[in-house]
């Protein structure tokens, strides 16, 4: 029971008094014993009260305890709140962030895709135009082989083409220095007989010199009446005409020589 109705009780027990002391004498004793009775019941009920107004005021501490608590708890529930509060936010930020990394990843795996399709395209283009090359490349190689081959061949031929003009030429060449050596001796031969044409010119020019002075001496003793005329020599000059020949024939054995001695390179000497 609290103070206040405590208070109240006390008054209500002052008017009850009063209107018990107001009323008839007759029942005065009565009244007292009731109020005796009914002060013992006061007092108990004081006594009740105390004990009650103490269990309210350990109630009212205990209650007090308590909504301190439940204002500590309900601070504490409002700070959770708002770290929940921040922590779903932060969940949502961070689930935001996951979803776009997630969508980058995946734009960007996309990407990756088309590029290494690219890529593999490339690649089988360029795997392509390698096996094209080398395919290339090894007809080419074959026909390069080929010609090597027939140019091996023309070579060898040739080689031996060139050993044979070779054994030709120095078969030429015998031939030649032995032509030239018979060249030569004729050209000695001829020199000798040129020689004994010139002996023989000048031996014929000696005798006409003599034959025209005879002549001469005649014509004039035929002048002056003495001899008659001598026929002259109708072939006076046939001596000359082959004299001039030989030189002509000489001078051309002369020049083949030459030519053939340039030609070769090499030769007998000439004297």
């Amino acid at each position: 029971m609290t103070a206040k109705e405590r208070g109240s009780l006390e008054d209500n027990e002052e008017r009850d008094q009063e209107e018990v002391e107001a009323g008839n004498g007759e029942k005065g004793q009565e009244d007292e014993q009731e109020k005796k009775e009914v002060k013992e019941e006061t007092a108990e009920e004081e006594k009740e009260g105390d004990r009650e107004e103490q269990r309210g005021v350990d109630d009212e501490d205990e209650l007090e305890v308590l909504r301190s608590q439940v204002v500590q708890l309900l601070l504490e529930l409002e700070e959770t709140r708002e770290v929940s509060q921040r922590h779903e936010e932060s969940y949502n930020e961070l689930q935001g962030l996951l979803e776009e990394e997630r969508l980058a990843s995946a734009h960007q795996a996309e990407s990756f895709t088309r590029q290494i399709q690219r890529l593999q395209a490339q690649l089988r283009s360029v795997q392509e135009e390698l096996d094209s090359l080398e395919e290339e490349k090894a007809s080419e190689l074959w026909e390069a082989q080929e010609e090597l081959r027939v140019a091996q061949e023309e070579v060898q031929e040739l080689q031996q083409a060139a050993e044979e003009a070779a054994a030709e030429r120095e078969n030429d060449i015998a031939l030649l220095q032995e032509e030239l050596c018979r060249l030569r001796a004729e050209l000695e031969r001829l020199r000798g007989t040129t020689q004994e044409y010139e002996l023989e010119l000048t031996t014929l020019r000696a005798e006409i010199s003599m034959k025209n002075q005879r002549r001469e001496e005649e014509e004039k003793a035929a002048g002056e009446g003495l001899i008659p005329t001598t026929l002259q020599a109708p072939n006076g000059d046939i001596p000359d005409k082959k004299t001039s020949l030989y030189q002509l024939e000489a001078e051309a054995l002369l020049s083949s020589l030459i030519f053939l001695m340039r030609l070769v390179g090499q030769g007998c000497p000439v004297s």
